[in-house]
């Protein structure tokens, strides 16, 4: 559903809603839940499938946005166990045990598949995956099949992502012709240090 900057979008249940799992089209703007006459603050992390718990139970709730938003679908859970699918992300790491950097996504899983499983899920090490390449302006539907893999491989911080274009390339020289390879070398450097990989 596409939803006017300034509207609202109103749940009722007649069960009790402990939690609301979103999958937004693109990422949203920062929005807000009314929940029983309180209003909390959410989308601040910029999260394309976020998940808010809400601080109190409710058979009513209202999003409130400022900004136009596209909504793929919203799920609405109530107290208990939620299911292994419903993505809970947290913020990328302020500091990093593991760095994989991919071109884009799938390469992740298809040339690295297993350090996420074994380092993240199973050692509980701080993976980050950082991407060179964006997808929204070649295949948008990617980015929901990226964090799916990436939240059924284990990983619990959010992926953060270059703005380079996904471009295909036959080899070195052509790569090099299509992109800068200095900012490329730029942007490499600086999610390095952001991450504090030693």
């Amino acid at each position: 559903i596409k939803v006017s900057a300034g509207t609202s979008v109103s749940i009722s249940s007649d069960s009790n809603i402990k939690g609301l799992y979103i999958a937004f089209n693109r990422i949203p703007s920062p929005w807000k839940l009314d929940v029983n006459g309180t209003s909390v603050d959410c989308g601040q992390n910029g999260f394309l499938h976020e998940y808010v718990e809400l601080p109190e139970a409710a058979t009513s709730i209202t999003m409130n946005f400022d900004s136009d938003t596209s909504i793929c679908y919203i799920e609405c859970y109530s107290e208990g166990e939620l299911p292994r699918d419903v993505q809970v992300w947290e913020p990328a790491c302020e500091r990093a045990d593991i760095l994989m950097i991919s071109a884009h996504s799938d390469d992740e899983i298809l040339f690295m598949g297993g350090i996420i499983p074994t380092y993240a899920a199973e050692q509980g090490a701080r993976v980050q995956v950082a991407y060179m390449t964006e997808i929204w302006s070649s295949a948008p539907v990617r980015e929901h099949e990226k964090l799916d893999g990436l939240w059924t491989d284990g990983l619990r911080t959010y992926p953060v992502c270059g703005n380079f274009k996904d471009i295909y390339t036959e080899n070195l020289a052509d790569a090099e012709k299509k992109y800068d390879i200095d900012a490329m070398a730029d942007y490499v450097a600086g999610i390095i240090d952001e991450f504090e990989i030693a």
